[in-house]
């Protein structure tokens, strides 16, 4: 009798697998970044979480977790004349996080300005053309940079100057 009961719940264990590691998550930090020759201004600092089946696959995790930066990088390039975003009513779309994945931590609100006040603490004079760049970093499978524009021109009226 007790070999009957035992072979269903062999059968059953088998067919639902034997539990494994808990779903694990990994993150990335971010940053934008203004070029301008061998001066880089950086601001806008984040971070992004990805899941994965478990620690075994980690880099798995880092690899959503940077998805998720470039995401918010290029979402909030795209939003960066919206007014909601830049008075800080609404937030990118990429840049939220859910249940502990996505972006954390993204506070910057109006990015053309941060732009600006970051080229124009470079202190070159006006015109010149910056490069604004999103950056991933800290850790395996982080490492990243995503050029959102080579060629953002900075103007005298945009550093107070007339």
């Amino acid at each position: 009798m007790r070999q009957i009961f035992a072979v269903p719940l062999i059968i059953a264990i088998g067919l639902t697998g034997w539990p494994s590691h808990a779903d694990t998550s990994r993150g990335c930090k971010a940053r934008w970044e203004i070029r301008s020759g061998a001066s880089v201004r950086a601001f806008g600092h984040f971070e992004a979480r990805g899941s994965c089946r478990n620690s075994a696959r980690a880099n798995d995790c880092r690899r959503a977790a940077r998805k998720y930066a470039q995401d918010c990088f290029w979402s909030h390039w795209g939003a960066r004349w919206d007014d909601r975003i830049r008075n800080g009513t609404h937030r990118p779309s990429h840049c939220l996080g859910r249940g502990g994945l996505g972006v954390r931590n993204y506070r910057l609100t109006d990015l053309k300005r941060g732009i600006e006040q970051q080229a124009c603490s470079i202190g070159r004079s006006t015109p010149f053309t910056v490069t604004v760049v999103g950056v991933t970093y800290d850790g395996k499978r982080c490492d990243s940079q995503t050029m959102v524009s080579a060629s953002y021109t900075i103007t005298g009226e945009m550093c107070g100057k007339q």
